[in-house]
């Protein structure tokens, strides 16, 4: 959201709907080959956009849920991320076609299998204008593996050992066994949100509240959050990566699949997200609209027990997974609104 797009057309409003973003959910546990993902788009005629690089006032967001709380260790979940995600960041980050790349670490080495030595930006501050330390991070990382503080991330950190501020601007992770998939749970999408300590100290805790908010480092900061109603973001210029054009954001709580479609309707939203399959037809008759589905970085899947019997086997693994038709799912259940993989 660190760009405006706008329609060619001046005065004209651009609802952008995401249609399809749980692409994965054809993918299956098994030992199989990993085509290439494909991007899925719902074309929408007459709808050229661009990048004017104009400030915008305020962008409106219809979510399909709700949240009573904002901090992803209490309350977690996409709804969640989608909200923080501009608020607050991990060491690392995904850019868009899933690779690993740094957020408040600018570089991090792995000096072995089980230790992740993470430098961090110099430039990295909070909200408030203070500097991002060390130790910030680590009182961050901790507070997220404990299971009472953080019940919601502290499942994703068991398999961490110990974490330690090791330098300066350096913070070292060590876990009990090697697991490719650790430094995903460094993330914003993964287990971490850093916040400042003594904002966390102050609030003994109790953070993500109505009354509490939540402190960050991304390039907006929360200035208002009635739970289940709305939060609204304003953008800051204390962020490391340059201030944002849009002013202002406002997430819109409407679970609602009829209400979410009759607001924007009545062009009361900007922007809403995963919108129903089902209603294709009546969101692509919005004016002014472009609808995308896309793929994003998570999967639903069928997960094997590899030591219970016949899962030992991958033959039989290979066998279930072959059984499915793919195919059939996008074209009829899906509507061709997302691309086939399978994960090994």
């Amino acid at each position: 959201m660190s760009s405006a797009v706008r329609q060619k057309r001046p005065g004209w409003r651009t609802v952008l709907v995401v249609a399809v973003s749980a692409v994965a959910a054809l993918s299956m546990a098994a030992c199989t080959p990993v085509p290439k993902a494909t991007q899925a788009t719902i074309k929408s005629p007459g709808i050229t956009l661009e990048n004017t690089g104009a400030e915008v006032d305020k962008v409106t967001i219809a979510l399909p849920g709700s949240l009573s709380n904002l901090y992803p260790g209490v309350e977690d979940g996409i709804l969640n991320y989608n909200v923080i995600a501009s608020v607050q960041e991990g060491l690392v980050g995904r850019d868009a076609s899933g690779k690993m790349v740094g957020a408040l670490a600018s570089s991090w080495t792995t000096p072995d299998a089980t230790t992740y030595v993470f430098e961090l930006r110099k430039d990295a501050k909070f909200q408030n204008g203070d500097p991002v330390t060390a130790e910030d991070v680590a009182f961050s990382i901790k507070e997220a593996a404990d299971a009472t503080a953080s019940p919601g991330t502290y499942y994703y950190l068991q398999n961490m050992a110990s974490v330690a501020v090791t330098g300066p601007a350096e913070v070292t992770v060590k876990t009990k066994h090697a697991d490719a998939g650790f430094l995903v749970n460094m993330s914003i999408a993964g287990a971490i949100a850093v916040t400042q300590k003594k904002f966390w100290q102050a609030h003994n805790g109790k953070i993500g509240t109505s009354q509490t908010l939540i402190m960050g480092t991304g390039p907006y900061k929360v200035t208002e959050f009635v739970p289940d109603s709305h939060v609204t973001l304003e953008r800051v210029d204390t962020w490391w990566g340059g201030v944002p054009k849009v002013k202002k954001i406002v997430f819109e709580f409407i679970p609602d699949q009829n209400t979410r479609l009759a607001a924007a309707q009545k062009g009361n939203v900007d922007i809403a997200l995963n919108v129903p399959i089902t209603q294709l037809k009546q969101w692509q008759s919005i004016g002014d609209s472009r609808i995308e589905a896309v793929n994003d970085l998570s999967y639903v899947g069928m997960i094997f027990d590899q030591k219970v019997k016949p899962f030992d086997d991958v033959n039989v693994r290979k066998a279930i997974s072959y059984s499915i038709d793919r195919d059939a799912i996008v074209q009829n259940l899906l509507r061709a609104s997302a691309s086939r993989r399978r994960r090994s």
